[in-house]
């Protein structure tokens, strides 16, 4: 049975695979049986390296940046025999079979399926080699060589319905009929990402963008996505690519039974929230943004950059957690970014992304809390904290090999706020020590942040103003970011904290550019009371996008003249994207701030619940580890349920 929140949030849906009580459209998992298995990291390296050559091949407009570790080609895996046995396995690619260093003869049955006899105790060692990826498909435990003779533990999933590995398993589609418009076109009725089809026997141009304005666009060399269409075969056709779209039309010639196939991961919507006016909207819309960018990893967006970047998901780690719970996500994201660094240099290429790396494994851990994915993890945690600190000055300030240091889209200096985000960073990385009881690790990072809080207050903050400035030295330069990140991190002393709020929520700073950083604005802001903020600034920025007509939320925040304005990006007319992940911050603003619903202790163990008394009445249910929270405040009184395992902390 559903939740009240899912009852009486259902008519704000505008997802078309939308399910409360069930994946939707059906997992392509067989069962949850272990099968097939792969060296670590290496099915997420695959699965991105897949996605940076559809990058080539449909010539999108944006740079791939960061460097990450090679794929092992060919693994080695093995196991202890206690007995003769007849083995049955399955592999990718070329395989070899030894006991004890001795050959075994293996019988292939079928094309990737092997049969071998273990004449005694022993370790067998099977080598696959593969130009994909290697793997093997056993019910058995296996373990994994490495070239330097350590070992470990092999990755497991489980046998997909296809029968295929799944590295090679193909994302769920689901149809959709688009509505035809009086002047020709076709609106999908809400953004989607997905083939677009037809019958036809010639190829028309099609032209399909996230608006009406981007859609009528006829210029190909202008589009940030391939929107080539080819021949099917019987007298069919479709687009090229997969693309990114609400509307679309086709120019030269009019094809008949149009429809769309749309590429959707499996998701459940285990979360939800009510209340009253738009805030239903707000948050289904938020929620959908995000699904849309679920795919593999937690992505960027949709539509031009569709890659997993580590500031983001700083954000969308959040949102999914409120909205579906998706732990397997966020670790798969987390893997193939610390496969970047910092032997490869900064994760994205880019210095303040290497530092929220470490702060969304902090994220992960309050939210989901996985200490075995911590323990796994924790030699590339350490090794990029530790190369951090070895790029510091005298200051302890972070200043050496800066590749890029991006925070934000908005102009001004950025020195100091990325000093704050690298404070940030170390308390972060302290903590992850802490639950692992590596205490030294930890007290030299807290030590080291100390000194940092310390020499950022001495070099940036100016008294007479009451905040921190842009730059590491007396310049009258002042930006929300490194006064944000100093709320955020928790670096600000209590005695500044007043004015660096009011300093935000006053105005008294250049804006943000992007819903990213004003999503962590309003989380700051309405946790130390500034309701009033909290309430017009999320009218102010999503509260316009559905105003204009959005299903999904964009990359950019501010009020726009027309759709040739809000399009406009990197200096490019169709640059901007309207689904963005980043953009999703209501979908976790709304539970945590309105229900005060927030975890104390790792995977929601102790969670507190502070629903505040001037939003009218609302309920929300919160994805967790154990089982959902569902609250409702209504006319004052508050009803709480939520497994036994948890802890609920009132005041």
């Amino acid at each position: 049975m559903i939740s009240e929140a899912h009852r009486l949030s259902q008519s704000a849906v505008v997802d078309p695979a939308y399910s409360a009580e069930e994946l939707v459209p059906p997992s392509p998992a067989a069962n949850d049986q272990p099968f097939w298995h792969y060296a670590p990291d290496d099915l997420e390296l695959y699965l991105l390296e897949e996605m940076r050559l559809s990058f080539i091949r449909e010539k999108r407009n944006v740079g791939w940046l960061g460097k990450f570790r090679p794929i092992a080609w060919s693994v080695v895996f093995f196991r202890e025999f206690e007995s003769s046995a007849s083995l049955e396995f399955r592999s990718t690619g070329t395989c070899s079979a030894e006991l004890d260093g001795e050959v075994l003869a293996l019988s292939e049955r079928e094309k990737g399926s092997f049969h071998c006899e273990v004449p005694r105790a022993g370790v067998v060692k099977l080598t696959v080699a593969s130009d994909t990826l290697p793997s093997l498909g056993s019910s058995l435990e296996w373990r994994i060589l490495r070239e330097d003779g350590t070992h470990v533990q092999a990755e497991r999933l489980p046998q997909m319905k296809s029968g295929l590995p799944p590295h090679l398993e193909a994302i769920p589609e689901l149809p959709l009929k688009p509505e035809k418009q009086p002047d020709g076109s076709y609106d999908a009725g809400r953004e989607v990402f997905g083939w677009i089809e037809a019958d036809s026997n010639t190829l028309p141009l099609l032209c399909a963008g996230e608006s009406r304005y981007e859609m009528a666009n006829e210029n190909p060399a202008l589009s940030e996505q391939d929107l080539g269409v080819i021949a099917a075969g019987n007298g069919k056709i479709r687009s090229r690519s997969p693309i990114a779209f609400r509307y679309f039309r086709f120019s030269g010639t009019e094809p008949e039974n149009v429809r769309c196939r749309l590429l959707i991961p499996s998701e459940q919507y285990r979360g939800a929230f009510a209340g009253p006016g738009r805030l239903n909207d707000l948050w289904m819309r938020s929620a959908y943004t995000l699904r849309l960018c679920m795919y593999h990893f937690l992505l960027d967006g949709i539509k031009r950059d569709r890659m997993p970047w580590a500031g983001d998901l700083s954000l969308s780690l959040l949102s999914n957690a409120y909205s579906f719970g998706n732990g397997a996500i966020v670790k798969r994201t987390l893997t193939v970014l610390g496969c970047s660094g910092p032997e490869f240099g900064d994760v994205n290429g880019c210095t303040d992304f290497s530092c929220w790396l470490t702060i969304c494994h902090d994220l992960y851990q309050q939210y989901f809390h996985d200490p075995e994915y911590l323990s796994r993890s924790w030699q590339s945690i350490r090794a990029r904290t530790d190369a951090l600190i070895s790029r510091c000055d005298s200051n302890g300030f972070l200043s050496r090999n800066l590749q890029w240091v991006f925070i934000d889209w908005s102009p001004g200096c950025k020195q100091s706020a990325l000093q704050v985000l690298f404070y940030h960073s170390l308390r972060s990385a302290a903590r992850l020590a802490e639950r692992l009881e590596k205490n030294d690790d930890a007290g030299r990072w807290n030590a080291f942040a100390f000194r940092l809080k310390q020499a950022i207050y001495q070099n940036c903050f100016s008294e007479k103003k009451g905040l921190f400035r842009a730059r590491l030295d007396s310049t009258e330069e002042y930006t929300r970011h490194a006064n944000l990140f100093a709320l955020l991190s928790g670096m600000a002393e209590e005695k500044d904290r007043p004015g660096l709020l009011n300093a935000i929520c006053n105005d008294e700073l250049p804006p943000f550019g992007t819903p990213f950083l004003q999503a962590w604005e309003l989380l700051v802001a309405a946790e130390a009371g500034k309701l009033e903020f909290f309430r017009k600034k999320l009218d102010d920025v999503w509260g316009y996008m559905l105003d204009q007509g959005a299903t999904t939320f964009w990359e950019g925040c501010g009020n726009y003249a027309s759709e040739k304005d809000y399009c406009a990006f990197y200096g490019r007319p169709y640059g901007a994207s309207l689904c963005h992940a980043w953009a999703s911050g209501p979908a976790f603003l709304l539970p945590r701030i309105l229900m005060g619903l927030a975890p104390v202790e790792d995977g929601w163990k102790t969670f507190r619940c502070r629903p505040v008394r001037n939003f009218g009445n609302f309920c929300c249910t919160v994805p967790t580890p154990d089982g959902p929270i569902e609250a409702s405040w209504k006319d004052g009184i508050l009803t709480l349920n939520h497994p036994d395992s948890l802890t609920c902390l009132r005041d």
